[in-house]
């Protein structure tokens, strides 16, 4: 007997051939499509010879005008849907995707009749072209796939509707609808219980015959959940078309207008909060996965043996539906780990050698090919990302050099959303495997050589390699930032991280330890916190709370760390900031200003807030940031450096390039530690606002 899956592939593949010959995803997408015409098709003709039947012609000629007008705002309303989950437990909710137009198809109905309905009509088959128009962009369909829409449309949206308003009528309801009275109530309970309860048992052996094609179970609750789905919005809504007709009936067209705008303006801001409420919710799913792959990571065995597997496991439910391929290459030195490559999905092709060998070309982390089309499809498939995992190792002249060990390679379909939403998690995922091949090398040449000075020398290197590789360049600015460390390793580290909108975001940090612990918990701050602050990029604060606790959640140390962080705004020259236990940053210019502590050091303790505060940069400002290896910089006699010469040097080059106050505060405390031992680490940040050429 043939499966129902092979069964609806045939039926679709003999009108249109080139459908099996086309990619997995084309061809998903065109079955699925033409299901619905098989069990939509009798009643949707069934509609539509009912509608020309009961309609009145009339009506349209005398209304001509406000029928346009309906027409518009109905298709603006029905392209712009949003979600609403429903949440049925703590952890299972249920989305709710409708718009506002039920409120006005009906209020339309209750003022001309079953007529009204051609403005449905004629909504769902622009939406089908637009849509139609939209998909072909990225899928090789046929002209005659857009119908399917079309015939859904028609098939739970105009019968249900006629069978609703001739209830309505047919019960005593008013047509046209002027006021609310006992009979038109209890008409209109009945319309809408038909309306909403009709469709869906028109769609039931619809929705049956798509679970078997896409091998899913039909359970009495899959089909209530898709039932709720489908009629949830619609019995909250319906309801107000008869304060919208009768606001019709009395006000006249001005406010019948007035009210049109007020739904459209409510729904397009229900549209975008929804969409990004969904962005985030993706996102925050990613992260979660991501952390979940991170404590597999740790947990696993030091010499990276497991780590395919764990990858492996973990990253279909990081990007579930999006085509992504990780590579890690041979080692720099042998007996540290195996080269390996994962392509998912497995049958299909990764990325191209042309674009790896482009990775490994850029200076840049991140490769970014906006059109991608797959062999054997001519339509633009979505966006494509890659990220470059890096290592250090030394060169032949002994300097500190990143280097590329593998890449991460991400194309989600563009029906699917952007990509580019996923590069901070891409860019944690680079960060995690290259930790973990750190981890493997540093484990390999512990046991080979038994020093901890090499280690202590690697974790240095990888250290170097988390640094930003250039200074920012941004008008009307200059911005240099520079660490010198006391050992092999470091506690202090620096950021920059851009924003979108030119905001970029200024870091500075000290782990309060040193050697490799404080090395690794460094690279744990600076990715969680990298992490959080491009997602929040307007709320410091919040991205501190949130690394604060996923650090403690996910190491058990008695370290922590002091930020100061801030987000600034170059065009205006406002620097948004938290002071998590940091040195003060000061700003000079025409006044000396002091930003002290907004909260307490990460990773001390759970359940902690920051409060932001903001400044404002003038043109001749200057922002210093800097570790306590500066002030408490000792000579001979264990007399401090201490801010006040700190201060001194920055009002004495004022107004000047950021790299000569950079240089002579480097310079002034060499001098003035006399030769004496460095026992912390030097970080300093410096941001003049100004004009160079």
């Amino acid at each position: 007997m043939t499966e129902p899956a092979n069964f609806y592939e045939k039926v679709a593949f003999k009108f249109w051939p080139e459908l099996a010959e086309s990619t997995p995803e084309t061809k998903t997408v065109g079955v699925m499509a033409f299901i619905p015409i098989i069990y939509l098709w009798p009643f949707a003709l069934i509609g539509i010879i009912w509608l020309i039947a009961a309609s009145d012609w009339q009506i349209i000629r005398n209304n001509g005008g406000i029928f346009a007008f309906l027409l518009i705002i109905q298709t603006l309303l029905q392209l712009s849907q949003f979600t609403i989950n429903l949440k049925l437990t703590q952890s299972d909710n249920i989305p709710l995707t409708s718009s506002l137009a039920n409120i006005v198809e009906w209020a339309t109905i209750l003022m001309f009749g079953p007529t009204a309905l051609w403005v449905t009509v004629l909504t769902s088959l622009i939406k089908a072209v637009y849509r139609g128009w939209k998909l072909s962009r990225y899928q090789n369909t046929p002209t005659w796939l857009f119908s399917s829409e079309i015939i859904q449309e028609w098939g739970v949206g105009v019968l249900p509707g006629l069978a609703a308003v001739t209830i309505y009528t047919s019960l005593s309801g008013q047509i046209p609808f002027s006021t609310i009275t006992f009979s038109s109530s209890y008409a209109m309970l009945f319309a809408v219980l038909t309306y909403v309860l009709l469709p869906i048992l028109l769609l039931t052996p619809t929705i049956i015959a798509l679970n078997q094609y896409g091998r899913t179970r039909n359970t009495p609750n899959s089909l209530a959940r898709f039932a709720l789905s489908l009629s949830g919005l619609s019995f909250l809504t319906i309801p107000f078309a008869l304060v919208l007709a009768m606001a019709a009936d009395r006000g006249g067209p001005s406010l019948f207008i007035f009210l049109l705008m007020a739904i459209l303006i409510v729904n397009w801001l229900a549209y975008y909060l929804s969409r990004s409420t969904n962005k985030n919710k993706q996102l925050s799913q990613e992260l979660a996965a991501l952390e979940a792959l991170s404590e597999e990571i740790i947990q696993s065995p030091a010499d990276a043996n497991d780590l395919e597997a764990i990858l492996t496991r973990n990253l279909p439910q990081i990007f579930p539906l999006t085509r992504y391929e990780v590579r890690v290459f041979a080692p720099p030195e042998e007996n540290l780990w195996t080269a390996f490559r994962i392509v998912y999905p497995p049958n299909l092709p990764g990325a191209t050698e042309a674009d790896w060998q482009a990775l490994a070309a850029t200076e840049e982390t991140t490769l970014i090919r906006p059109n991608v089309t797959l062999p054997g499809d001519k339509a633009v498939f979505g966006e494509a990302m890659m990220v470059n995992i890096f290592a250090p190792i030394d060169d032949d002249k002994g300097d500190d050099t990143a280097v590329i060990l593998g890449g991460v390679y991400l194309l989600r379909h563009n029906m699917n959303g952007r990509t580019q939403d996923s590069l901070p998690v891409l860019q944690g995922l680079a960060s995690q495997i290259g930790s973990a091949l750190y981890r493997a090398q540093a484990h390999q040449e512990s046991i080979a050589r038994l020093k901890m000075a090499q280690e202590l020398e690697f974790a240095g290197r990888i250290q170097a390699s988390f640094l930003p590789k250039r200074q920012p360049e941004i008008a009307g600015w200059d911005i240099r930032a520079a660490i010198v460390p006391a050992r092999q390793t470091s506690g202090d580290f620096y950021d920059f991280m851009e924003m979108g909108d030119g905001r970029i975001g200024l870091l500075v940090a000290d782990v309060a330890d040193k050697g490799t612990g404080a090395a690794l918990y460094m690279a744990l701050s600076r990715t969680l916190i990298r992490t959080f602050a491009q997602q929040y990029p307007d709320q410091p604060e919040l991205a501190l709370q949130l690394a604060n606790e996923r650090i403690l959640a996910d190491t058990q140390s008695d370290q922590f760390v002091t930020v100061f962080y801030g987000v600034l705004h170059p065009g205006n020259g406002r620097f948004v900031y938290c002071n998590a236990g940091h040195n003060p940053a000061f700003v000079t210019g025409s006044q000396t200003r002091a930003l002290t502590h907004t909260g307490t050091p990460l990773g001390m303790f759970p359940g902690l807030t920051w409060r932001q505060r903001s400044v404002a940069l003038a043109p001749g400002d200057t922002l210093i940031l800097y570790s306590d290896g500066i002030p408490e910089a000792q000579n001979a006699a264990h007399d401090e450096f201490g801010d006040d010469r700190l201060l001194l040097l920055a009002n004495e080059y004022a107004g000047k390039p950021a790299v000569e106050l950079e240089e002579a505060v480097k310079t002034a405390v060499t001098q003035f530690v006399a030769g004496a031992p460095q026992f912390d680490d030097i970080t300093l940040m410096v941001a003049v606002r100004g004009d160079w050429k």
